[in-house]
């Protein structure tokens, strides 16, 4: 008959307590520092200013505070300030219409999610819609002939931003300098630039 040492039993449930109690140390003392140093201020400082504004790298983008909202951009001001705009503005009474050419929307989401964000955020309600019927997903099909406060996304021959009867054409000749010019227009209707 084999006989058990009652200190030995003892031994190894102590350094089991001493292991457990060290562990739940730390994990507090980690969670008290989350919550003690969450929200302070970490001296971080703004990359960069343009007119007034504080602009902060965030991701492979830019931030900026506009009426106390966070605006994001892919391009700074001075980047894109030379794209010709003539100035048109969206009537904030009415829905705003997010439109595209579905022939050519390849790799568009992401600038037509931005502009419906960016545009959210400044107060508009924004809808997306296509201008021409075909391969058209079930969203409203607008034209600049009889609908006013349309965005149409353009892929074509030049980077602009002009007016066509009721549409703000924001035009690139691909899908990198639309990017510029999608945030060349929300800079100006922002007073950035």
């Amino acid at each position: 008959m084999k006989f058990r040492n009652p200190d030995s039993g003892n031994k190894i449930s102590k350094k089991s307590l001493y292991l457990t109690i060290f562990i739940v140390v730390i994990m507090v003392s980690s969670v008290i520092g989350f919550v003690a140093f969450t929200g302070q201020d970490d001296g971080v400082k703004a990359d960069l200013e343009y007119n007034g504004f504080s602009f902060i790298k965030a991701n492979s983008g830019w931030v900026t505070k506009i009426n106390s909202r966070d605006i994001y951009f892919d391009y700074l001001p001075n980047e894109v300030k030379d794209i010709n705009y003539d100035k048109s503005k969206l009537s904030i009474q009415s829905k705003v219409y997010i439109a595209y050419d579905p022939s050519k929307k390849e790799n568009m989401d992401f600038i037509l999610s931005k502009l419906d964000s960016n545009i959210k955020s400044l107060g508009y309600t924004t809808n997306l819609a296509c201008v021409k019927e075909k391969n058209c997903p079930d969203v409203p099909v607008v034209d600049c002939e009889s609908k006013d406060n349309i965005l149409f996304l353009k892929i074509d021959n030049k980077n602009d931003i002009y007016r066509d009867k009721g549409c703000i054409i924001i035009e690139g000749i691909d899908t990198i300098e639309l990017a510029k010019a999608t945030d060349r227009f929300i800079y100006s209707i922002t007073g950035v630039i």
